[in-house]
């Protein structure tokens, strides 16, 4: 019961039974009768949508995730992701667990999670400003990576102004000013708007 409980935790809040399974490496079947025990002990409750319960309060959640082995986390986020693919889902849907199980230096994390970035920028700038700084950290370094940097780094610089974080946005398009060929006018007009 507690590893369901750990593995909807990491599915999130509210979250589908089939999510928290896959999270929990447990089958369904075994999950349905777990949750029956969980809301019997009121830590998650219905919700208004079938096979989907929340927890019973945010605190709770977050000390059952905190609670988890860093370890189990990094495992549950991977399985998480995989499903969340086979199920068709969008970079920005499945961005939260990628980032969660990413491997500094693959290129493949780099790209969803700059495609989810892209994908939530006009609605949410904070979480695109996010992605796209776990997109930097994952990306390797070396001189054939820096065009790539270059775009992310603007690409946050521009969440973060969005985002109402001016003092940020500035230090990051810096940056990329600092980046730039000195004779690249253009681009370098192009940052400074």
């Amino acid at each position: 019961v507690r590893r369901v409980l750990e593995g909807a935790a990491v599915a999130g809040d509210p979250f589908d039974v089939e999510l928290a399974a896959a999270a929990a490496d447990a089958p369904e079947e075994a999950v349905l009768g777990c949750v029956d025990e969980l809301l019997a002990a009121d830590l998650i409750r219905p919700t208004d949508q079938p096979r989907r319960f929340r927890f019973r309060h945010p605190l709770v959640r977050h000390a059952v995730y905190e609670g988890a082995g860093g370890g189990w986390r990094l495992g549950a986020h991977a399985r998480a992701a995989a499903t969340l693919e086979a199920r068709g889902a969008t970079p920005g849907q499945r961005a939260h667990h990628v980032e969660r199980a990413a491997r500094p230096g693959d290129p493949a994390t780099v790209d969803l999670l700059a495609e989810a970035a892209a994908e939530v920028a006009p609605t949410a700038p904070a979480t695109a400003a996010g992605w796209y700084e776990a997109a930097l950290r994952l990306l390797p370094g070396g001189a054939e990576h820096a065009t790539r940097r270059m775009t992310l780094l603007g690409a946050r610089g521009q969440a973060l102004v969005s985002a109402g974080r001016p003092v940020e946005a500035r230090a990051v398009l810096r940056q990329v000013l600092a980046m730039l060929p000195r004779d690249a006018a253009e681009e370098r007009v192009r940052v400074i708007e």
